[in-house]
């Protein structure tokens, strides 16, 4: 029964770890309290992967049907491009606020 109770414990903390990393993107047991400016930080670099995960798949399919990623650009890789910049500009911005 013991067994039983710790084993049930150690997943209940397990659980709040992996919720608490993915909330947050660190690993503890209690977080801290974040500021609105750190949460738009950390909203701003999530999209900024996001679209840097989408510029490097549509890179990888014009490379499987044999074009050259300059060849290739179009509209919509530009719309990433130009997201990806304004993303980069106003998280430079908000980093260097005190």
């Amino acid at each position: 029964m013991v067994k039983l109770i710790v084993f049930i414990a150690l997943i209940a903390i397990i659980c709040l770890l992996i919720v608490n990393y993915v909330e947050t993107g660190t690993i503890t047991l209690f977080p801290r309290k974040t500021t609105p400016r750190e949460q738009e930080i950390r909203s701003l670099e999530k999209k900024l992967k996001a679209v840097e995960r989408e510029m490097k798949s549509l890179e990888d399919q014009a490379r499987m049907i044999g074009l050259a990623v300059p060849e290739t650009i179009d509209t919509a890789q530009k719309d990433l491009i130009r997201e990806k910049e304004a993303l980069e500009a106003k998280l430079r911005e908000l980093k260097g606020k005190p």
